[in-house]
């Protein structure tokens, strides 16, 4: 009556109600008591969709067990009064938290209240994790802080701010890393390094991180005790920097064998890990057994069913190829029951396990019974240790083509719905949620993957980000229960992460006023508002941060990219921007110079602007190769050589910035100095040829101080030497002899081992001045030039979804065509 609607509208909804509840009741029973009849399950979930779409949410009982390891309330508050000493020693006896699980407005959403008192501010979260994100919120909303993977900026007032605010997370979860982060920027951290690290997590509410560190020791017993020899295991493991794709089955042994003392060491530090991560209520997420086993079981196991995979990363036959056990094998079960019980065992569990079996592999067939056979039968082995047991899984491996709607479908429909959570890895770019109409009902993950390889170049789409997130929550029948980011490496691009991490608690976007958020940043970033660097940052969110473009490698750098001249940086973008954006950065140095987080930018920025004019140089370097004279393309090629010496000096300033912090990283690893030695191999070719004949060449290129003077310098001069003798003789550039050259050099600096400086050579401020003056001279008569006429609007476009997919695929097999070495040029 009171919304003038008759007596039948409200029989109809009534009706309905009773209905939808008589439904849904059947589907959690056997959701929660039956794991097997996954064909009652799909269809009762369809029945509740179909019934009630507006009021079908995202519930899914298993999801909600997931809880049941975490610590106690108590332990839980201690551990984030023990974080808020560490962050801020001389003001943490302000604060008060307690761990109330009564508080939660929905018994599986984080809910924090923070309030203030007698100059106390009181913080309550219904978990350890909620509750630090409770005291970062406040630091970030109430004093204007923030903390960041490379420094914090902690100008916290006094009196402290009063407030009193209730907050609800929209999501379940909120999950944490790549599969590939582990290597490409955590290979070599110690405890001090992951504390920090899990102290980060906390603060901004991720409660389903990775937890990969160790896992060698757990797999070298299992293989033992299948009688697999110490030889065949050592064959098996990669060196340190490239576990992350060996345990995806990806490679085998490359940078090996593993040494002893490293899997003992990995598996007290996992230890450490964990403990910590349950003290703040966190659920790691422990690796799964999905069948990738030793090239030996062939020999151990001779009528074991193996999937002999096709080469990875153009690597060759000693490396690649490796074996995976079929899950219809019953070896597959033994093997599998065996590992869940000896993981348990030694690590606990929280009921959630990480599997990729096709990842960047296509399986063997097409046939749907074999697919969904594949994942029902891959899920069992795990019920058989742990019945509330859960997987989760990448939806990467759903961008390849193999993959059309029924495939995905068997291999989803396979595994009890709410059993199997699916990481939607690339969703600002490529929502697989679209394609698969929200993974078929199984629940997934909104990611934000971002970077690949830890590449620094500044870039990202903050207007995607920001819509997509909200898009995918508004979709009817959404499976859609938390947010994630899924970057390849961390340490690069901080303002992206600041989005998604406020995304998390968000039911709207920022998109319509992306400005006014880009200069609230800045404010947090700094401690204070100037003109200068919020004009920076404008210029920085319509450029570099406005990528509706694809991620199509551009922020690598030219600098870093193998030489040839084929390159083709298509900018989506004014350039030009970039330049005025670090002339309004260096305005600041006198008011922000002693600010860590403003030193760090304006050594980014400096970086950017030098990747810049090196495009620049670059593109008239070969004009003048082709049409023009000797001289002018000489001059520019000494001009791309200037601009990555002097990337070099200013990203010498900080060790943030300098090799030598990575390489001194991984030396630590080693006890004698063979050992020391070995670990630099690692960290050298995990950086440059990633495998021996720079199979995946540069796709971890970093711009760092001593790489930038001692291996991208000496590649680019050599190329110039040969553009300059081809140009002299009218003989055509021979590029095969050049990559077979620039091949010997990579090879050569990787086995090197002078050390490089890891302590500042000269004052950011300084170099930063000296260059600004340089630079702003030469490339004055230039900025024009750095104008494009099809710069990408400001907005969230919507494109054709299939179109999106051909064209990263595209890209992607490019970058391998163009900058990767293929072996047999090698031969």
């Amino acid at each position: 009556r009171v919304h003038g609607e008759n007596i039948k509208s409200y029989f109809i909804i009534w009706f309905g109600s009773i209905i939808f509840t008589f439904f849904y009741l059947i589907y959690y029973i056997i959701m929660k008591y039956i794991t097997t009849y996954t064909s009652i399950q799909q269809l009762l979930l369809v029945l509740t969709m179909l019934l009630t779409p507006s009021l079908m949410a995202a519930t899914f009982p298993a999801l909600h067990k997931l809880r049941m390891s975490a610590s106690d309330p108590g332990t839980q508050a201690v551990a984030v009064t023990d974080l808020i000493q560490r962050l801020i020693p001389k003001q943490a006896n302000s604060f008060v938290v307690k761990v109330d699980p009564g508080i939660a407005e929905s018994p599986h959403l984080d809910t924090f209240e923070v309030s203030t008192s007698a100059g106390k501010v009181y913080i309550t979260g219904t978990t350890g994790v909620a509750a630090g994100w409770g005291f970062n919120y406040y630091l970030k909303k109430y004093c204007g802080c923030q903390i960041n993977w490379s420094s914090d900026q902690l100008s916290i007032p006094n009196p402290l701010p009063k407030a009193k605010e209730r907050v609800t997370s929209p999501h379940q979860f909120r999950y944490y890393q790549n599969v590939c982060t582990v290597s490409y920027s955590m290979v070599w951290w110690d405890w001090a390094r992951w504390e920090r690290e899990i102290d980060w997590m906390v603060m901004n509410g991720y409660n389903l991180p990775l937890a990969f560190t160790g896992q060698e020791y757990v797999w070298q017993k299992l293989w033992r005790s299948f009688g697999f020899t110490d030889q065949d295991i050592e064959e098996f493991f990669t060196g340190p920097a490239f576990l992350a794709w060996q345990r995806m089955g990806n490679v085998d042994g490359w940078g090996g064998p593993l040494p002893q003392y490293w899997i003992d060491g990995q598996y007290q530090l996992q230890l450490q890990i964990l403990k910590r991560m349950r003290e703040f209520g966190i659920i790691p997420v422990l690796p799964g057994f999905s069948g990738n086993v030793p090239k030996a079981i062939s020999r151990i196991f001779p009528r074991a069913k193996v999937d002999h995979r096709g080469a990875w990363g153009n690597m060759n036959a000693t490396y690649c190829c490796t074996y995976s056990l079929d899950a219809a094998d019953p070896l597959f079960e033994k093997v599998g029951t065996a590992y869940y019980k000896l993981l348990i065992e030694t690590f606990g569990t929280d009921h959630i396990y990480s599997m990729d079996t096709f990842n960047e592999m296509a399986p063997p067939t097409t046939d749907l019974t074999y697919l969904e056979d594949n994942s029902r039968m891959t899920y069992s082995a795990l019920l058989n240790v742990d019945p509330i047991g859960v997987w989760l899984m990448q939806g990467w491996c759903f961008l390849e083509g193999f993959w059309t709607p029924d495939r995905v479908k068997a291999y989803l429909w396979g595994v009890p719905l709410g059993r199997l959570l699916v990481l939607d890895l690339y969703a600002e770019f490529i929502p697989m949620y679209v394609k698969t109409h929200n993974f078929y009902g199984q629940p997934y993950l909104w990611c934000m993957l971002h970077n690949y390889g830890g590449t620094l170049g500044m870039y990202g789409p903050l207007d995607r980000v920001t819509n997509g997130v909200i898009k995918a929550m508004n979709e009817d029948n959404s499976t859609m229960v938390g947010t994630g980011i899924t970057m390849e490496g961390i340490n690069q691009n901080e303002v992206m992460y600041e989005m998604m991490n406020q995304m998390h608690l968000s039911t709207e976007s920022y998109g319509n006023d992306l400005p006014k958020w880009i200069e609230n940043f800045a404010k947090n970033r700094y401690g204070m508002n100037l003109n200068s660097t919020s004009k920076a940052w404008d210029l920085l969110l319509r450029s570099l941060y406005n990528t509706n473009a694809y991620c199509n490698y551009n922020h690598n750098g030219l600098q870093i990219l193998k030489p040839s001249t084929n390159i083709h940086i298509a900018f989506h973008y004014n350039a030009s921007d970039v330049f005025y954006a670090w002339g309004n950065m260096t305005l600041a140095m006198k008011t922000l110079g002693s600010i860590e987080t403003y030193r760090y930018d304006l050594i980014d920025i400096t970086r950017q602007a030098m990747q810049e004019a090196s495009t620049v140089a670059y593109n008239k370097m070969i004009a003048a190769f082709n049409t023009g004279s000797y001289d002018d393309m000489v001059a520019m090629g000494d001009r791309l050589l200037e601009t990555i010496m002097d990337s070099n000096r200013v990203l010498g300033t900080d060790s943030r910035y300098m090799l030598g912090t990575w390489i001194a990283a991984s030396r630590e690893k080693g006890t004698t100095n063979d050992e020391k030695r070995y670990m630099e191999f690692n960290a050298r070719n995990q950086l440059t040829l990633w495998g021996p004949t720079g199979n995946i060449l540069d796709y971890a290129a970093k711009q760092w101080n001593g790489l930038m003077s001692d291996y991208y310098h000496p590649r680019w001069e050599l190329f110039l030497q040969y553009l300059q003798v081809s140009k002299m003789s009218g003989v055509p550039l021979d590029e095969t002899k050049f990559a077979s050259h620039c091949l010997f050099l990579g090879q050569y600096w990787g086995y090197m081992n002078q050390t490089y400086p890891k302590d500042p050579l000269e004052d950011t401020l300084d170099v930063v001045e000296v260059l600004y003056k340089k630079w702003s001279v030469i490339v004055e008569g230039e900025l024009n030039e750095m104008l494009i006429d099809n710069a990408v609007p400001l907005n969230y476009v919507d494109d054709d979804f299939a179109d999106r997919i051909k064209e990263i695929l595209k890209i992607k097999h490019q970058m391998q065509a163009n900058y990767f070495y293929d072996r047999n040029d090698f031969i």
